[in-house]
This record gives C-alpha cells, structure tokens and sequence, in this order.
C-alpha cells in the first residue's frame, strides 16, 4: 500500500481505499486506517468477510445480485459514496 500512495502522490492522483475482509485481523485494518489518516487517505468503505462471495463467484453472478447481506450493501454504498466524490 505504501507504494501505491507514493504513486499516487507523486503523480498527483486522487485515490480512496477500500478495506476488504476488514473484520478478519482487525489489527491489520486498524494499522491500515492509521496510515490513511496520516497520509490524507479516504477510506471509502470497509468490507467484512462473507463466504457468499466465493459462492456468487462459484455460481457467476455478480454478488449484488446473489444476495443482500453485508458484502453487497457494503458495496453498494462504497458505489454511492465514489459516485459522490467523482462528481464533485
């Protein structure tokens, strides 16, 4: 990740992270939110892990049209909130 932002950075491109799989080693997600904080990252949404992804993979349907549980919600609202940042 920090030579993704170094990127970024250096070429001046707005960016936003997303968190996947956030509840899984929450020290990890924590010390990911820490860095955003100090190097000016937005974090776009954070999304726990769910075995249904693997299963929409599986099946080849796109998530959000799989099911309704945390993922998909997750995703859609991280979908809303890139919509707003881009047309601003």
């Amino acid at each position: 990740m920090e030579r993704i932002a170094q990127l970024i950075a250096h070429f001046n491109i707005p960016a936003t992270v997303l968190i996947n799989k956030a509840d899984i080693n929450e020290e990890n997600s924590q010390r990911i939110r820490d860095y955003c904080v100090q190097h000016g990252l937005d974090i776009v949404g954070e999304l726990p892990y769910d075995e249904t992804v693997t299963e929409a993979l599986a099946e080849q349907v796109p998530l959000v049209q799989y099911q309704d549980g945390p993922v998909a919600q997750g995703l859609r609202a991280v979908w809303i909130r890139l919509e707003q940042l881009l047309l601003k």
